[in-house]
């Protein structure tokens, strides 16, 4: 099971096992999958349409997601004349703007449907079953995916992919599994941690591990990967980490620019200041990551870095059973209050670099 075929600025893929011979009318189905797009929206009242997905042909397809405003999510589906619709209303302050992740899950064989929205920037989820869904021809996602007529989308549309299986969502792990996580015992592969072992956090203390979670996602946008590379701010070895994985950074010019003893920042930006480099990959990667106590700082080759922050994953049942998290019991997880660390922008992580003290030091 895995990722069998995206769309976005770097083009189109298909898996070729699945799809090369693939003939036009083929009628070889996927009867449980997943799309999911990620997008960057500005705030609007108005309807957008993010995604629509049509074929002509014999057996006519058509699946869309769109917005209604800032508040509301929703999804048509006509596949071989089923048709089928669902809205998921955002509650409290959520908003369909920024980063914005929307899937679309289903499992025709056993009638089920979900539409979910996914807002990284503020740890928000929000899920909602659908009417019994059809399921897609794999010759409609080749479709898809390569050809451009078939498909309307939104200007801030990053990407869009399709999984032959229930992709979850939320909280998301960013470190390989290579990467070196600092133990009592020394530096262990994060791979090779689970519920029960210590891990010693950037503070000095020594805390258990509450969960170990792992994913596999296209590598796109924030999940690209990005190589961190030594001696960059202490570390000691170079590090392969998610775009969207968080780096903490600190010393005496940090608080002077920022007024606080530390600061995080996405990997990805690193790229652009000479310090984190592209990594060359299949279409997809692999992450994992380690649910602490209090959301901990883990030290990752001799530099802090984000652990999994859950917010309050156990107070939401359907959310909680369609994340990582879904075989960690409810009463196991811990309630994470928000990140109260700033997480610079591209412009602020310039002024840090520029600034002679983080230039001898941070870099060196």
């Amino acid at each position: 099971m895995g990722w069998i075929a995206t769309s976005g600025f770097h083009g189109a893929w298909c898996a070729p096992d699945l799809f090369d011979g693939l003939a036009p009318h083929s009628a070889s189905l996927v009867t449980r999958g997943t799309l999911l797009i990620e997008a960057e929206l500005q705030r609007s009242s108005r309807a957008d349409m993010l995604l629509d997905l049509r074929q002509t042909g014999p057996w006519p397809a058509r699946l869309c997601l769109g917005r209604r405003g800032a508040s509301t999510v929703w999804l048509y589906a006509n596949l071989g004349g089923a048709e089928m619709a669902a809205e998921l209303p955002l509650t409290g302050s959520a908003l369909c703007a920024g980063l914005v992740r929307v899937s679309f899950a289903w499992d025709a064989p056993q009638r089920w449907g979900q539409l979910s929205i996914d807002l990284p920037e503020t740890g928000r989820v929000q899920v909602c079953n659908t009417p019994p869904p059809a399921p897609l021809r794999l010759a409609d996602i080749a479709q898809f995916v390569s050809d451009r007529s078939s498909t309307r989308q939104h200007v801030g549309l990053n990407w869009f992919a399709f999984a032959d299986h229930i992709a979850p969502i939320g909280p998301m792990p960013g470190l390989s599994g290579a990467a070196p996580v600092a133990t009592p015992g020394g530096y262990r592969p994060a791979r090779d941690l689970m519920a029960g072992d210590t891990v010693i956090t950037a503070a000095g203390d020594i805390v258990p591990i509450l969960h170990s979670v792992q994913v596999t996602m296209p590598a796109l946008s924030g999940f690209r990967p990005v190589r961190l590379r030594a001696p960059f701010a202490g570390l000691q070895r170079d590090v392969v980490l998610a775009a969207h994985h968080l780096v903490r950074l600190g010393g005496t010019d940090v608080e002077y620019q920022f007024g606080s003893e530390a600061v995080q920042v996405p990997a990805g930006l690193l790229m652009a200041c000479g310090v984190a480099g592209a990594v060359s990959v299949p279409p997809e990667a692999s992450y994992v990551n380690l649910l602490l106590p209090k959301a901990e700082p883990l030290v990752v080759a001799g530099l802090p870095m984000q652990s999994l922050r859950v917010g309050r994953l156990h107070r939401h049942s359907a959310e909680h059973a369609a994340s990582l998290l879904c075989d960690c019991p409810k009463a196991r997880l811990p309630e994470h209050g928000p990140d109260t660390l700033p997480t610079l922008d591209a412009g602020q992580l310039r002024a840090l670099m520029a600034s002679d003290a983080f230039a001898r030091h941070g870099r060196r």
